[in-house]
């Protein structure tokens, strides 16, 4: 990562995130409708660089589920889960979910709407260090009451343990493109918006993604 927050008082950075792994099963497939539902395990490691705001607390458990439909050309995925702090001093709490919306108008054109959202059912202590300008480190509440900020936090890029986060709820929206190539490779791109007054540390993100599947 390398990591731009573009505020007078806080550090540039770079540094490495955190990894993690886990399983997920078909508990419900049917090809003929077609239909699939699968719930998931993951772990988050702590493995990243704190520089980063990553490496905090004693990692994440996230347990999920998701499910795909479709008919035709037109496809729907969705998905919810929990983020669960094992160290709820360290990292927030959250809830997430997303939904995917696509339509196939060629074979190599398939656009898509996507909507997601995070609602956080437990916050921090805000005493994650981060760097400021000059030297140094001050807990990550400090910062944000240095700022005027209200507390926030980090939506899918990290868990920054804010404080007084139960309740906090940030909801995004994405237009974006896929292109099949072949039946192995699929490029995409996507831009992506908050759609609530609450927006963490999203304004506005541009990603684009390359599929390998065999």
């Amino acid at each position: 990562m390398d990591r731009n927050p573009g505020l007078h008082l806080l550090e540039d950075s770079r540094g490495v995130a955190d990894i993690a792994a886990g399983f997920k099963v078909a508990a419900i497939d049917l090809p003929e409708v077609p239909f699939i539902l699968s719930p998931s395990l993951r772990f988050e490691l702590t493995n990243g660089s704190q520089d980063v705001v990553q490496g905090n607390g004693d990692g994440m458990l996230i347990p999920a589920i998701s499910a795909a439909w479709g008919i035709g050309r037109f496809h729907v995925i969705g998905d919810v889960g929990m983020e669960i702090a094992l160290d709820p001093d360290a990292e927030s709490t959250s809830l997430f979910y997303h939904l995917h919306l696509d339509y196939a108008l060629h074979r190599f054109l398939v656009p898509f709407v996507e909507f997601g959202g995070f609602t956080y059912t437990d916050g921090g202590d805000g005493s994650n260090l981060v760097k400021i300008r000059g030297g140094g480190e001050v807990p990550i509440g400090v910062a944000q009451d240095l700022l005027g900020a209200d507390p926030e936090e980090a939506y899918d890029y990290a868990s920054l343990g804010s404080r007084s986060m139960a309740g906090h709820t940030v909801v995004a929206g994405a237009l974006g493109l896929r292109v099949p190539v072949n039946e192995h490779l699929i490029l995409g791109a996507a831009w992506e918006v908050p759609l609530t007054p609450s927006r963490d540390v999203l304004r506005q993100r541009a990603s684009v993604n390359v599929t390998l599947e065999f």
